[in-house]
């Protein structure tokens, strides 16, 4: 595996020595190669320092330790609104640029299996860090690092100390009575920072290229709508087989497609059952209970694709008529197989089996747009007990419950509306 150090500074380049020197001392795998985020006057500054000065490869050197490179591509300047080099984020514009900068780049890095992170935050804006420290948080697998360096007085903040050296070199006194400090008694300490990973609960478009289309701003908004689910609005349109979810403010919204107009109508029914308090759909294997279900189901899916249904309907009579020739265009237009159709027509009900395979491309799509405390509210699941047909506070943990969208007030006719 490869280990790759990621930093943050502005017109400090020394953390980028004193970090390697903590690095080396306490034992953990040397970098293959470093990336530094600053800004266009922090990049000069790391250059001379780091190249022209020879402190990086002095130090390397001073250790015994393969000697690392730093191109001028591996210095990453953040941009401004404009997309601009920035000499310093002055503007809110600018710091919002700089915020998705930062998690994209991690975001990006972290995306290699083969590369390992060790992020420091010891130098830069506090915005800067901030925004690297969280989006370690966000991206960060379980063998990947984030620290900050601790440096002795005086020599913390120092423009001409860049680690301890092995033999004596005196330093300018900050103060003319000040004794002269010497860079061979200074004490580098590498702290670890303990962080909390949550990267298995990020929708996994973010961890796709297309990520880079999602600010940071709209990633916050939507990890903390999942904290405020009365705030969740549903709007549906099932002839298109489009959800967009959204908050009451409109600052959200998340638009996906179902994979086809049956798992389309399914989500209907339980949204619908859900408004309406009917506890009518299981995960069951009871006959009279799958037939049922297989019948409010293809009946949807005939108003769903505005086919009229036939008279005097039971479920495989509905499924043989979508069947028809005269259908097939428009099954294969709105993505229904004939093989999904087949079973209910030879007088199979919705079954536990195919309950499952409707509920299961239901969660993989929410959970490509969303947060997975976002898709909890959002999923089929268990919402009524199987007694009295209260619903549950919990939902999913009755073990015969009735299915339904878990939203806290779906009855409301204000979290899912229909198009």
């Amino acid at each position: 595996m490869q280990h790759m150090l990621i930093a943050v500074t502005g017109m400090s380049p020394q953390v980028i020595t004193e970090t390697l020197y903590g690095i080396n001392r306490r034992g953990d795998a040397w970098p293959n190669e470093i990336k530094v985020i600053t800004t266009s006057k922090g990049r000069d500054k790391i250059w001379t320092a780091l190249n022209d000065e020879g402190h990086l490869a002095g130090l390397c050197e001073m250790l015994g330790r393969p000697p690392l490179t730093l191109s001028q591509d591996d210095i990453l300047v953040v941009p401004n609104a404009q997309g601009q080099e920035v000499e310093d984020a002055r503007s809110v514009e600018d710091h919002e640029a700089l915020a998705d900068f930062i998690i994209n780049t991690v975001r990006r890095f972290t995306a290699n299996p083969n590369i390992s992170i060790h992020a420091s935050i010891a130098g830069g804006r506090k915005t800067m860090t901030f925004y690297l420290g969280y989006a370690m948080s966000l991206f960060g697998r379980h063998f990947d690092q984030l620290s900050h360096v601790l440096v002795s007085e005086p020599y913390e903040n120092r423009s001409d100390f860049f680690y301890p050296t092995r033999e004596s070199k005196i330093l300018t006194p900050k103060h003319e009575q000040d004794t002269p400090p010497d860079a061979k008694n200074a004490i580098v300490t590498l702290a670890d920072i303990p962080f909390v990973r949550q990267r298995s609960q990020l929708p996994k478009l973010v961890m796709q290229d297309l990520g880079e289309r999602i600010s940071y701003r709209e990633l916050m908004n939507l990890i903390n709508l999942a904290d405020t689910p009365e705030r969740i609005r549903v709007q549906l349109y099932p002839r298109s087989r489009r959800m967009v979810v959204h908050d009451d403010a409109d600052k959200i919204t998340v638009e996906m497609t179902f994979p086809n107009a049956l798992v389309t109508s399914f989500y209907t029914l339980l949204a619908e059952a859900s408004q309406e308090g009917n506890c009518s759909f299981y995960r069951t294997d009871r006959d009279e209970v799958t037939q049922a279900m297989a019948e409010s189901l293809l009946t949807k899916v005939h108003e769903v694709l505005e086919v009229k249904p036939p008279r005097g309907t039971n479920a495989e009579a509905l499924a043989q008529n979508l069947l028809q020739d005269e259908y097939m265009g428009l099954l294969q237009r709105v993505k229904i197989i004939e093989r999904s159709l087949t079973p209910f027509a030879k007088g199979r009900g919705l079954d536990g089996d195919t309950f499952s395979n409707y509920c299961t491309p239901i969660r993989r799509m929410l959970e490509e747009r969303l947060p997975s405390d976002l898709v909890q509210w959002l999923e089929p699941k268990q919402v009524y007990d199987g007694n009295e047909g209260n619903r549950l506070k919990n939902p999913g943990s009755a073990k015969n419950g009735a299915y339904g969208i878990p939203l806290p007030n779906p009855e409301q006719q204000i979290q899912i509306i229909y198009e």
